[in-house]
């Protein structure tokens, strides 16, 4: 995959860095049997800011790509491993977390933090979301993955909100593979 690079002045991903990546990427998904990276590992990947490097919005839309389709795998595997019931029950568990996060007000379920995420864009995030019926409704994962959510002097926590998105992507998936 050819990523567009930045102009030498410019930071971007460390090629070598995300070549590799996406060396063990493309191993992994020849062969899903093995497991060389996994969805979760996707989330949290990081890479050094070089002058002249990928562009970063680039790379981020890719690995946003590659991260839905492994979950998404790693899902179908385990329903065909542990069978429904399990999933189910996980969705359950998922959705009585979820749930309660979106009847209160962000600023009651989130931290503020210097630098963090802007409390008005998390809030616009909110009004998108909901769970009736036993089923979350929400913008698609791939959007969860790569929206702004900015930065504020004292906006909300950026790993705990993050972590409510990835709690959100995860019962999406598994309600999507039980449909």
């Amino acid at each position: 995959m050819n990523f567009p690079t930045t102009a030498q002045d410019i930071p971007g991903y460390d090629r070598d860095q995300v070549d590799a990546l996406l060396a063990r990427i493309k191993t992994q998904y020849q062969s899903p049997n093995r497991t060389l990276i996994t969805s979760a590992m996707l989330a949290v990947v990081k890479f050094d800011l070089v002058p002249g490097g990928y562009q970063i919005p680039a790379v981020d839309d890719a690995l946003a790509r590659v991260a839905d389709t492994f979950d998404e795998r790693e899902i179908q595997a385990r329903l065909a491993k542990e069978g429904r019931a399990s999933l189910v029950g996980e969705l359950t568990a998922m959705l009585n977390i979820i749930r309660p996060v979106l009847e209160k007000k962000p600023a009651e379920s989130f931290s503020n933090q210097r630098n963090g995420y802007s409390q008005k864009l998390v809030k616009a995030l909110f009004k998108q979301i909901s769970v009736k019926r036993g089923e979350v409704s929400a913008p698609a994962t791939y959007k969860l993955r790569t929206m702004s959510l900015g930065r504020s002097g004292s906006g909300f926590d950026r790993s705990q909100v993050d972590e409510f998105i990835g709690l959100l992507i995860g019962a999406i998936h598994r309600q999507r593979t039980l449909r």
